[in-house]
């Protein structure tokens, strides 16, 4: 696994969720406490996967192959899907805001390949 890969991939994650937790209005009911706790878990688990990586520590493949599948990869129909709001928004700041999701996802992609290059069959299955 190359390391500089997957914590790139992985910072990217973090800043993006931790951008997405500051924008959550986080109100008392069901809906707003678990997208809190969803966005709160990816950018913990992002970062542990970044330190992992960077530690080489022998669970960092696994952790990033299940971080990745946590928070989502990309299909071509949900990458072009999110390309329609970008190309009918007027102005470049709200389209950079649309275009960081797909990024963060095939980020998430990469980092999905490079820890499933990395698995043995052991580690697999543990």
């Amino acid at each position: 696994m190359r390391p500089g890969r997957v914590i790139v991939c992985e910072a990217l994650t973090v800043a993006w969720y931790i951008y997405l937790l500051a924008c959550t209005e986080i109100a008392l009911d069901l809906y707003s406490i678990v997208t809190a706790l969803d966005r709160t878990l990816i950018v913990l688990a992002a970062l542990a996967v970044a330190w992992a990586t960077w530690k080489r520590l022998r669970w960092a493949p696994k952790a990033a192959v299940v971080v990745a599948a946590l928070v989502g990869l990309p299909t071509f129909t949900t990458t072009v899907g999110r390309l329609e709001p970008i190309l009918i928004t007027p102005g470049l700041a709200p389209a950079a805001l649309f275009a960081a999701y797909p990024i963060v996802l095939l980020a998430q992609l990469v980092a999905f390949i490079e820890g499933l290059g990395q698995l043995r069959t052991p580690d697999a299955a543990a």
